[in-house]
């Protein structure tokens, strides 16, 4: 390879490798000879295009609390992940809400009071039957439908029996109970 002087310590062929993976939408990672100082590859455009590809780094488990959502006299089965906003909704617990219709996607509520979520990871990909907390808006969501990956989304749980009560369109009443801790 030819050094090129646009990035220094890259030869031709990685500096075409870069450019075309970043043209594309991916991004590569190159060791050795400081491919990512120059200019061109300042953190903070290296940071935010690995932000952008990489996995959600929210914890899937699911041991915290079990919950019942009933749902107009359907009785639904839910698991809270382990982690501060979780937590911090659970002390809430039992609420009662109504969920309205966020597109096709989500059944959403607001919630009496913003959830901590400061130590939680800020942005998941959810999937169907996933409960999480949107923080800029506070409020619950449900999703009907898996989602990409969204910023500012906290992901608390997951229903574990169908959702088939919650997977019409228009407000549903429903309440929010404990029904046994794990911890």
């Amino acid at each position: 390879m030819q050094a090129d002087p646009e990035i220094p310590g890259a030869g031709t062929l990685a500096r075409r490798t870069v450019l075309t993976a970043i043209r594309g939408g991916g991004v590569i990672a190159l060791t050795g000879s400081g491919l990512f100082s120059g200019a061109m590859f300042s953190g903070a455009m290296f940071s935010g295009a690995m932000a952008a590809t990489r996995r959600d780094p929210s914890p899937r488990k699911v041991d915290f609390m079990t919950l019942e959502i009933n749902a107009e006299g359907q009785r639904l089965t839910a698991s809270l992940d382990d982690n501060e906003t979780a937590r911090d909704f659970a002390a809430m617990l039992p609420l009662a809400l109504r969920l309205t219709d966020y597109g096709t996607i989500e059944k959403v509520s607001d919630l009496p009071h913003p959830l901590k979520s400061e130590e939680t990871p800020a942005g998941y990909s959810p999937r169907r039957g996933d409960i999480a907390y949107y923080a800029p808006w506070g409020n619950l969501v449900i999703f009907r439908q898996d989602f990409r990956h969204a910023c500012g989304l906290i992901r608390l749980g997951a229903i574990r029996s169908d959702i088939a009560a919650l997977d019409r369109s228009g407000t549903i009443p429903v309440t929010i109970a404990q029904l046994d801790r794990k911890r």
